[in-house]
């Protein structure tokens, strides 16, 4: 088991899985307050700082997320944008970590009483989201200056993960087995 932080990288084999639709419904409630971004969120290319627009609303039928683990498994913060393929979402993951220190974070009201998030901006980009809401406002503050410690210095996995119905097992993958990592 490692002692730090990870980002692990997550592949959706359908636009239609529910994990993604629950991602991207907790993602536009974060986003619905005016603070989350004025232009919508998108990946970065290495070397690139602005980037291309992510594949928001019209992914491929595979497609992927990032999110920042704690050594113990437990989700810290995730990525605002889904992902065309594994090799822009790293890029982006490693060209993030680069400029940590140009991260904005924003506390942000969620939609019912008592309900708060943290959305990360990089030049008024929303970058990163937090996983969950949280009750208190001083609480959303802490995760998040917790997840930014994290993500500074997070091991950063070599291969996108696919994504598995809750209960399911992972079936084993064969060292030569390359599957997912050129698109997802």
């Amino acid at each position: 088991m490692s002692t730090s932080a990870s980002v692990v990288f997550s592949a959706f084999t359908s636009a239609a899985d529910p994990r993604l639709q629950g991602w991207l419904s907790f993602r536009g409630h974060l986003q619905a307050d005016d603070v989350a971004t004025a232009r919508p969120a998108r990946a970065v290319r290495r070397g690139d700082s602005r980037g291309e627009t992510a594949t928001d609303g019209a992914w491929s039928a595979r497609s992927g997320i990032w999110r920042l683990l704690a050594s113990n498994s437990r989700e810290l913060g995730r990525s605002s944008s889904v992902y065309a393929t594994f090799g822009l979402a790293r890029a982006h993951v490693i060209d993030l970590q680069a400029g940590v220190d140009r991260m904005i974070a924003t506390t942000v009201t969620g939609p019912t009483s008592g309900t708060h998030g943290w959305v990360v901006t990089v030049d008024e980009v929303a970058v990163m989201t937090s996983g969950r809401w949280y009750g208190t406002t001083s609480t959303t503050r802490d995760a998040c200056a917790g997840a930014l410690a994290a993500f500074r210095n997070a091991l950063v996995t070599q291969d996108p993960r696919r994504m598995v119905e809750p209960g399911a097992r992972r079936p084993r993958r064969t060292s030569g087995d390359t599957e997912l990592a050129g698109s997802w």
